[in-house]
């Protein structure tokens, strides 16, 4: 090979390793994202949907797709913490999907719920101003918790089976012993969007008030009304034991007059 040749072969090398995205190994993980450089937005209240992060993880080895997710990281302790998420799978340019997500099918491939007993109470689809999102609600070991996906999109005519060129799927777990319904599986879809995709974001989410802090609330409540009562019954037996004394002149009357005045706290 000679000097010239060797020159042009290394020139495409590094031409060609320009061009492909950074960090393409398909080994990368999830990487936090400022917000702005997420393709999801999600409009949601900030005092009752807490640690929310948004996330990327960039073109796997066939550059076929990347995802996006924001999540509060609650998936380790389902039942005990509010856990919601949403992801996006963004396909490549001239990349479209066949088939919609089966729920049903894919719920145990998800790997929070994979090993714990979940049964599905309803099924259906809930409708947004971007797409119509299939739903599931179910029990995961006596958690309520709901997952839902949407597939659509399109940029140019596909031939044979397509359903969308972008998916998006989410989840909403609660705490044990509260219920989940149509309504706020409907609340939070509205309240996300996917850049680029027609429509908007026409609601903000916000989860349950914290039925621990309102029970913790009301436990206190009870606490002092039973000092109050405890107190009050303490200082009844004070008293009559001070008017028992006097009357069987134990004390003089103005002992007793000074007693309880003492145990009234006039003093």
């Amino acid at each position: 090979m000679t000097r010239c040749s060797e020159f042009f072969t290394v020139f495409l090398a590094l031409s060609f390793s320009i061009l492909l995205p950074f960090n393409a190994s398909g080994k990368n993980s999830y990487k936090v994202i400022d917000k702005s450089k997420s393709t999801i937005q999600f409009d949601f209240d900030s005092t009752s949907v807490i640690g929310i992060e948004y996330k990327m993880k960039d073109w796997n080895e066939s550059f076929a797709v990347r995802y996006f997710s924001v999540e509060n990281n609650n998936r380790s302790r389902i039942g005990e913490k509010y856990w919601v998420g949403m992801w996006h799978n963004e396909l490549a340019v001239g990349r479209h999907y066949s088939e919609s997500t089966d729920l049903r099918r894919t719920l145990t491939t998800w790997s929070a719920f994979k090993n714990r007993q979940n049964l599905i109470m309803e099924q259906g689809t809930v409708g947004s101003s971007m797409a119509e999102f299939d739903y599931l609600i179910f029990k995961s070991n006596d958690t309520p918790c709901s997952v839902f996906s949407a597939t659509f999109g399109d940029d140019s005519y596909h031939m044979g089976d397509y359903v969308g060129t972008t998916r998006l799927s989410g989840v909403l777990c609660l705490k044990k012993n509260e219920t989940i319904n149509k309504k706020m599986i409907e609340d939070l879809v509205k309240s996300i969007q996917v850049k680029g995709e027609d429509g908007e974001t026409t609601h903000r989410f916000s989860l349950p008030k914290n039925i621990e802090s309102v029970s913790q609330s009301n436990g206190m409540k009870s606490k002092i009304s039973k000092k109050i009562r405890d107190d009050t019954d303490d200082r009844k037996r004070k008293l009559e034991n001070a008017k028992e004394l006097f009357e069987r002149d134990l004390i003089s009357k103005g002992e007793y007059e000074e007693l309880r005045k003492n145990i009234l706290g006039l003093n």
